[in-house]
């Protein structure tokens, strides 16, 4: 798509009659509500772009409470430039509050935050819109599946478009989301899927939100004397202790080898 800009692609798949709604016969996509899933990541904000000249979608976010304050000003950004509304919707209780409640951290093996902070939410929202079909960035490069419901539709990897095209979109429109630069990407602060190194970065230049962690680690310990840590792969060494690292440490080497998130957390968070 490099040849294109960004509004030559977005008419030439209307001049084609390329839509994301055609396998629905007409009466359907009358009746249909159409939503687009926002996380603030640069797949995500592709899709608003493209689906912003059609007045038909509504866009909607889930926010867990643990997000960089850099989404929440993204989002705002992609509203004013897109001239959109982003429904913004959460649980009961945030990812802290239940951690603190539940005294247990979301891992690898564990991973309830996305389901219960993210699709959840969501879904309890959009069962008054029924029927509707909610559409996902995953794009036609990325070796995912795509089954995560049958409301589910998406509409990158069924035209194709991959990662140099987002970039050129959301670069075309200056929504390329702007995170902190010792972060591979954005989401949520507490993701458990951060490398050491980028825990480090927190704790050296987001100091008030790693303490945050360090409060939430600390109220969750029990009786039994063996740390309960919030990152596994820290092996129980506590996020005290690492903070204790970073401030010691004049230069932190940031995104060495194997330094990067190790894998995705899903298709809500930060795409």
């Amino acid at each position: 798509m490099n040849e294109f800009s960004e509004l030559d692609f977005i008419n030439k798949m209307y001049e084609e009659d390329i839509d994301f709604d055609r396998h629905f016969d007409e009466t359907l996509v009358n009746k249909m509500n159409w939503f687009v899933s926002v996380s603030g990541g640069l797949d995500s904000t592709a899709l608003a772009i493209i689906c912003s000249r059609d007045k038909k979608w509504k866009y909607i976010f889930a926010d867990t409470g643990d997000e960089f304050p850099q989404v929440h000003e993204h989002l705002d950004k992609m509203e004013s430039v897109l001239a959109i509304n982003i429904i913004r919707v959460k649980n009961e209780q945030t990812l802290g509050e239940y951690e603190l409640e539940k005294k247990f951290f979301p891992s690898p093996r564990a991973r309830f935050c996305t389901r219960m902070f993210k699709i959840e939410p969501i879904e309890r929202y959009l069962e008054q819109f029924k029927p509707f079909k909610l559409a996902i960035g995953i794009r036609a490069d990325e070796d995912r599946k795509s089954n995560i419901a049958d409301y589910a539709i998406y509409p990158l990897m069924e035209h194709g478009i991959g990662k140099c095209d987002v970039v050129t979109l959301c670069q075309e429109k200056g929504l390329i989301p702007q995170y902190p630069w010792y972060m591979s990407r954005g989401g949520c602060y507490s993701c458990f899927f951060k490398s050491k190194n980028e825990l480090l970065g927190l704790a050296k230049y987001e100091p008030e939100l790693f303490d945050k962690l360090i409060e939430r680690e600390n109220a969750v310990q029990d009786k039994r004397k063996k740390h309960y840590a919030m990152f596994e792969h820290l092996h129980r060494r506590p996020l005290g202790t690492v903070k204790k690292i970073a401030e010691e440490q004049e230069q932190i080497e940031m995104f060495e080898e194997g330094g990067r998130y190790a894998a995705e957390c899903g298709v809500f968070c930060r795409k």
